[in-house]
């Protein structure tokens, strides 16, 4: 499968869950390799769930296996440490297709993380433009991402 990084994948997950399926997933958590990707396809699993919160990955660990899953048809949820966290954009720009997002205990903290996941000029809060689609032109082709991108909170 060809692909460009600004061409719009679909979301498996947010397929299922809209057909009314249940999707398995890997949690990911310890091992800190794109091996995680094949072991997951090999047993089955819809995604995989990497934990930045409760495990030593860094952000750029969780990019790799982001970008490995998007090659087996696997979409990364990534698990951020905090509602205040950086590594959303960062993730979501690396190439995870959803974000957990613990600790979050209010509708107004649950609106300001999914503005977080969301790229201009579609979140509410203002912007200097498209700086987070430096790859592409113009910001058109943006809105299909937030629609794909599957926000999580946990109360």
């Amino acid at each position: 499968m060809k692909w460009l990084a600004t061409e719009v994948l679909p979301n498996s997950v947010v397929q299922r869950f809209a057909d009314g399926y249940a999707a398995l997933g890997l949690g990911i958590q310890q091992l800190r390799s794109v091996a995680a990707v094949g072991l997951a396809q090999c047993c089955g699993f819809h995604f995989l769930f990497v934990d930045l919160e409760h495990g030593p990955l860094s952000c750029a660990m969780a990019v790799d296996i982001a970008v490995a899953g998007l090659h087996a048809g696997l979409p990364a949820l990534a698990r951020v440490p905090g509602k205040d966290s950086p590594e959303i954009a960062r993730l979501l720009d690396g190439g995870a297709q959803g974000i957990v997002v613990p600790h979050v205990d209010t509708p107004e903290e649950a609106r300001a993380v999914a503005n977080a996941c969301k790229y201009p000029p579609w979140v509410v809060a203002p912007s200097s433009g498209c700086s987070r689609s430096s790859a592409t032109s113009g910001c058109r082709c943006r809105k299909p991402w937030s629609r794909r991108t599957l926000r999580c909170c946990r109360w």
